[in-house]
């Protein structure tokens, strides 16, 4: 259908005011094209653009659909309306959506660049790859398929490539927040973390009003060798920028019962219901909770559903799906279940939702499990501990919240039910294997050099490590293998393991190591209690905050404090001794899990 000169005119004009930020007269100018023309697809398509940016989601996908049934071969109403159904994580319409506008333009930037995120959101990773790159071959001056290219390759763990990758597009995308983002992600995933800082602070100074940078650079910091009080000043800066950006929080709770016989609402907002390392932690805790007292709320946040999600379910009184729900929605909706105590399990990881906590909309608000460090946040009241992981009078002050330490430990480990039995090695004659199976951003330079130390010290001993640097990254691999071998170490000794996705099969590895290294400053959490399930001692170093002491707190639970050490001279004396001392060894894999049965953990 030809388009009379006067109504293209009125699409320029709307779509002049639409791209200026003057919203509510590009609504009325395409709001009349549609009504005067209500068979012109472009009038849909424009008005839909407009509803879009204005948040009116379902009136927008509306219009993209009515644009659709007028001309189902559009190749922008059909991008756009994929973006919309993969937000609300309707993907196989989506990918029909996308599919279908690239069939009909195979040459569109837009729809392979759409394409490439929606297939990483599904871990399609080589299609998505594919998608990328052609994108940045169709518009080489764009750093968003650059970063998108760089951030596929950060899932695929091949973080040599992306650092690669990405810093050959550095020229075109120094004022891209999100590229400066995946990069320090690229960069912390190979150990780089002095770099990989650098690379989160321009990422914050470019993100305006943007939340995630912000939420990884802190994650980012509990990684970094750096004092109690830097750390705090980075998290005390992020709660003043969340007070400032979103006012003063709720402080009205008049409408909540005063009956002091009625049971608590607890609710607990997470994003990690779900095969995920925090889920090993949930059942033990609310499994045994009191119901005659508790009524428990659960706000999954995440678009992402599993096995793990199913067996977490029934824990709950009220289950909420919430991943679809603005901070807004999700702030009424917790207000309307009258919430007592509202317990964060995210802190600054992914699909977290902290500025819903920043607005108060419970009278007690809980941060537990998820972070090991201050949310920064004024309207946390406590965070939940125990005195190792958190001494009482120990930077106290560097916390927004109050330390609830518990009496025991502070977790809770369930084990998965794919767990094989303990498998012993009892071969005296076989060189120690020592081994870490915690992410290569946790390993600190301080830390490979105390196992470097432990290496020459052992005479014949291996290292196994399993992390993201593996299999899918040679380059990386070979960095991480040529350290060692500077430090007069050889290459056969270091065997690096790529992620094993079968649960059996990854805790089967544990198989072939005699003692765990745990990793410092940042310890390990569920590859502790891992390795301890199946039989591995785990020798650990107890630092100044409660990252660095989860180790120290967990081995105190399972009565095995000789294995904490509280300097790097210790640590490799204490791994040193006990791969010297076979009998000990095998007496600690044969009676571990029922010691970690017995136990508070």
């Amino acid at each position: 259908m030809s388009i009379p000169e006067a109504i293209r005119n009125s699409i320029a004009a709307g779509e002049k005011l639409r791209d200026g930020d003057n919203l509510g007269e590009a609504l009325a100018v395409f709001s009349g094209i549609v009504s005067e023309f209500p068979s012109l697809a472009i009038g849909h398509y424009k008005l839909a653009t407009v509803l879009a940016r204005l948040d009116r989601v379902e009136e927008a996908e509306h219009a993209y659909r009515e644009a659709l049934r007028i001309d189902p071969k559009y190749p922008e109403a059909n991008n756009n309306l994929a973006v919309l159904l993969s937000a609300k994580a309707q993907w196989g319409e989506a990918e029909a959506h996308l599919r279908r506008g690239l069939a009909d333009r195979i040459d569109s930037y837009e729809a392979h660049l759409n394409l490439a995120g929606f297939l990483q959101k599904l871990g399609r990773l080589p299609e998505a790859l594919y998608h990328a790159r052609r994108a940045a071959q169709l518009v080489p001056s764009s750093s968003a398929a650059c970063e998108r290219g760089g951030s596929i390759l950060n899932s695929m763990g091949r973080m040599r490539d992306a650092v690669e990758y990405l810093q050959a597009g550095e020229n075109l995308s120094s004022e891209n927040c999100a590229y400066w983002t995946t990069l320090a992600v690229a960069l912390q995933g190979l150990g780089r973390h002095a770099e990989a800082d650098q690379a989160h602070m321009r990422a914050v100074e470019l993100a305006g009003t943007g939340f995630l940078p912000r939420m990884n650079y802190l994650y980012f910091s509990n990684y970094l060798p750096i004092s109690s009080q830097d750390l705090w000043r980075r998290h005390r800066e992020f709660g003043q920028w969340v007070r400032e950006l979103v006012g003063e929080p709720q402080s009205d709770f008049s409408e909540l019962s005063s009956d002091r016989n009625r049971r608590l609402r607890i609710g607990f907002v997470s994003g990690d219901l779900r095969l995920h390392s925090v889920a090993y932690f949930i059942p033990g805790v609310l499994g045994n909770l009191d119901r005659t007292q508790f009524q428990l709320f659960a706000y999954s946040v995440s678009h992402y559903q599993d096995e793990i999600t199913s067996r977490l379910r029934p824990l709950f009184n009220v289950w909420r799906e919430a991943a679809l729900l603005d901070h807004a929605a999700l702030f009424e909706q917790i207000r309307t279940d009258r919430i007592d105590i509202l317990i964060d399990l995210s802190g600054h990881t992914n699909d977290n939702r902290l500025m819903v906590f920043a607005r108060r909309p419970a009278p007690v608000q809980v941060s537990y499990l998820g972070y090991p460090n201050t949310t920064g946040l004024d309207t946390m009241d406590y965070r939940l501990t125990d005195a190792i992981a958190d001494p009482p009078g120990i930077d106290d002050e560097f916390h927004s919240e109050t330390r609830w330490r518990l009496d025991r430990c502070f977790l809770c480990y369930t084990a998965p039910d794919a767990a094989p039995e303990v498998a012993l090695r009892a071969e005296a004659a076989v060189p120690v294997v020592f081994g870490s199976f915690n992410s290569r951003a946790k390993y600190s330079d301080d830390c490979l050099s105390a196992w470097a130390r432990l290496l020459l010290r052992v005479p014949g001993s291996r290292l196994l490590l399993k992390s993201m640097v593996g299999n899918g990254d040679k380059e990386g691999r070979a960095e991480l293998i040529e350290w060692f071998v500077a430090r007069g170490i050889a290459a056969d000794r270091i065997e690096l393991l790529a992620r094993i996705e079968n649960k059996s099969e990854h805790l089967g590895s544990y198989s072939r190591i005699d003692i765990a290294l745990d990793t410092f400053p940042y310890n390990g959490t569920t590859t502790t209690c891992e390795a301890l399930w199946m039989g591995v001692p785990v020798v650990a170093l107890a630092g100044n905050r409660h990252a660095s002491r989860v180790g120290a707190s967990i081995l105190d639970a399972i009565g095995l404090t000789e294995f904490v050490s509280d300097s790097v001279d210790d640590y490799v004396a204490i791994a040193a001794a006990l791969a010297a001392d076979p009998a000990q060894r095998e007496e600690l894999r044969t009676t571990m899990r029922q010691r970690v049965l017995s136990s508070p953990v």
